[in-house]
């Protein structure tokens, strides 16, 4: 018996049952997905996501289960995020010839919706990982028992690849 819908709640489900035990899975709402669902606004065609926006190729375990689901055929990934601020100025984050994780530093810098703290603060975490590595830390992003794996690179070299959007049903 599962309680919950959401993401974790579907991949344990899809991990038992892949094992040959039977799963009951139980979902207050009327769909399943939690905070990775949508909906359509009132008297607006297209819909509205709720969920992880961006989907970046660190995100190995929701690689995993997309595969498992048979869904990840339908993911497609973008070399360039583009974003719209309340300003309706427009910026792009986009990977640069620079060595991970400072391939991004180009165009986080030029991220017109951040401020100098927010830019200081993404620094900070990035620097923070680096001396992780550095100290001997996590040197590989796995996602264990088969899924997509990003080999040897370090886990900073996959931290903020280019991001992804999932295509809509064919």
């Amino acid at each position: 018996m599962i309680i919950g819908g959401g993401l974790a709640g579907l991949s344990a489900a899809c991990a038992l049952a892949e094992r040959g035990l039977g799963v009951t899975l139980y979902e207050s709402r009327r769909q399943v997905g939690g905070r990775a669902a949508s909906f359509t606004p009132p008297g607006h065609g297209a819909p509205v996501d709720f969920c992880q926006h961006v989907l970046m190729r660190c995100c190995t375990n929701l690689l995993d289960f997309y595969g498992r689901i048979g869904v990840l055929d339908r993911v497609a990934f973008r070399p360039r995020l583009t974003f719209l601020d309340r300003e309706g100025r427009l910026s792009s984050l986009g990977a640069s010839a620079l060595p991970a994780p400072l391939h991004l530093a180009p165009s986080l810098l030029r991220l017109k919706f951040l401020g100098p703290r927010d830019k200081l603060a993404i620094a900070r975490a990035f620097a923070a990982m680096l001396r992780e590595i550095g100290d001997g830390g996590p040197e590989t992003g796995d996602a264990g028992d088969g899924g997509p794996e990003t080999g040897d690179r370090p886990a900073a070299s996959c931290v903020l690849h280019p991001a992804s959007c999932v295509l809509p049903p064919a």
